[in-house]
């Protein structure tokens, strides 16, 4: 009996120290995910700063290009502007010219 008695008692202590062992690797499994959601959450967080700062960007660039086409279209404007009085001057040098 007392041999029987032993042989529990020391599968009793093998067991809750496999307990034991399992529940210290349950925790740091516990701690790891915590860690890892944590970091996700960061993560994705940046993510949304990053895209907003992107999407902001973009918009802020159209503006620009479409700044930059009035630009274009106000310069050849000015030049056609020019280009005529230019044309204009040229005809008056030759009336002035004939006379």
């Amino acid at each position: 009996a007392l041999a029987a008695e032993a042989a529990f008692a020391g599968r009793s202590a093998e067991r809750g120290a496999w307990l034991l062992e399992v529940g210290t690797r349950e925790e740091a499994l516990e701690d790891r995910l915590a860690f890892a959601t944590s970091e996700n959450k960061q993560l994705s967080r940046r993510g949304s700063t990053c895209e907003e700062q992107l999407t902001e960007a973009f918009r802020s660039s159209h503006s620009h290009m479409e700044q930059l086409a009035d630009a274009v279209k106000e310069k050849d404007l000015y030049f056609r502007r020019l280009s005529g009085q230019g044309e204009e001057l040229r005809m008056l040098a030759a009336r002035a010219a004939l006379q």
